[in-house]
């Protein structure tokens, strides 16, 4: 009895065993194909992504032609936008350059022309420092800048003027203060048509005028023999030293005298008169019996007016001092004074 009991139970036993065995197979089987499945879907799936892929590239017709062309054709315009970015640094980079070039050009011209001003300031200052008579040659003269040849001074007691007049051309007196006359310097071009240093005193009502017409007087050539102060020419007393200026043919302005004919006074005392080349335009006598010069030199400037030097109305210098508002001696009605010119 016992003994079939025990066989039965080791049946039993052999029997769950192989159960559990059958068991355990038929999970791995299911798992497997399960696994199986998994993958074929995944496979499945991919082969229709990429047949949808293959189909939308086969609908675009081209697509990804096209796709290219435009990643090609954006590149490109990127290129082109950073190659034009690129030349317009270099353009601005260029144009500040030259603009910083240009501006230090312009400063080295600007101080070139400044130090070559300044140079020939200080030259036309040496001119003006020579003393009247001295031939001067015409390079070294700026003829752009003529009126700085052709400075008015005022006169003051111990300079180098006041020195050379008073107590001759000039001399304390109740007519003409000093404070009232200017002392010109001026140029001119001689007889022999060279650039000659002149001077003259003048009042100072007239001194713009009278530097004017002589500025003009030497920018046209016109030839002055002569322009020292009377006093150079100083024998005693104003008549006398007016006869020996006209005697070296010396133009002049300013003398405190009487006139040559009368006692009253000249307006040369007031600085109000010149006298232009004296000898080819003497004081002329007018009589009865005829015209005649005051001085014996002069006397073919009297018969011929037309001799070179002679002020008429066609004369450059009459013209010019007409148009500053002088008188004429040349036109007075009865005596004539060609080379005297007077703006009262």
């Amino acid at each position: 009895m016992r003994g079939a009991i025990a066989k039965a139970v080791a049946a039993a036993a052999a029997l769950g065993v192989l159960a559990a065995g059958t068991l355990a197979a038929a999970d791995y089987q299911e798992r497997l194909g399960a696994k199986r499945r998994e993958r074929a879907a995944a496979e499945a799936m991919q082969e229709s992504i990429s047949a949808d892929a293959y189909g939308l590239q086969e609908l675009q017709g081209g697509g990804r032609a096209a796709y290219r062309n435009e990643v090609k054709e954006r590149a490109a315009e990127k290129a082109a936008a950073e190659a034009a970015e690129a030349e317009a640094r270099a353009a601005a980079e260029r144009a500040e350059a030259e603009a910083r070039a240009a501006a230090e050009a312009a400063a080295e011209a600007e101080a070139r022309a400044a130090a070559e001003a300044e140079a020939r300031a200080a030259e036309a200052a040496a001119i003006c420092a020579l003393p009247a008579g001295t031939v001067v040659d015409d390079s070294r003269i700026d003829f752009d800048s003529l009126p700085q040849y052709f400075p008015v001074s005022a006169i003051n007691e111990g300079d180098a003027v006041y020195g050379r007049i008073i107590g001759k051309s000039y001399v304390d007196n109740p007519d003409i203060a000093l404070s009232s006359l200017r002392y010109i310097k001026t140029l001119h071009r001689n007889f022999a048509g060279q650039t000659q240093v002149g001077e003259i005193i003048v009042n100072e009502a007239i001194a713009a005028d009278v530097a004017d017409i002589f500025l003009v007087l030497y920018e046209s050539g016109y030839q002055i023999n002569s322009m020292f102060l009377i006093d150079d020419f100083w024998t005693g007393d104003g008549l006398t030293s007016d006869v020996n200026s006209i005697a070296h043919d010396n133009t002049s302005g300013f003398c405190y005298r009487r006139a040559s004919a009368g006692d009253n006074l000249s307006n040369h005392a007031f600085g109000l008169s010149i006298d232009l080349n004296p000898l080819e335009n003497p004081f002329v006598y007018v009589t009865e019996e005829g015209s005649y010069a005051a001085y014996p030199e002069s006397e073919a400037y009297v018969a011929d007016r037309e001799l070179a030097h002679c002020i008429t109305h066609s004369d450059l210098a009459y013209q010019v001092f007409a148009a500053h508002g002088f008188t004429w001696g040349g036109d007075w009605p009865s005596h004539k004074d060609y080379q005297h010119f007077d703006k009262i």
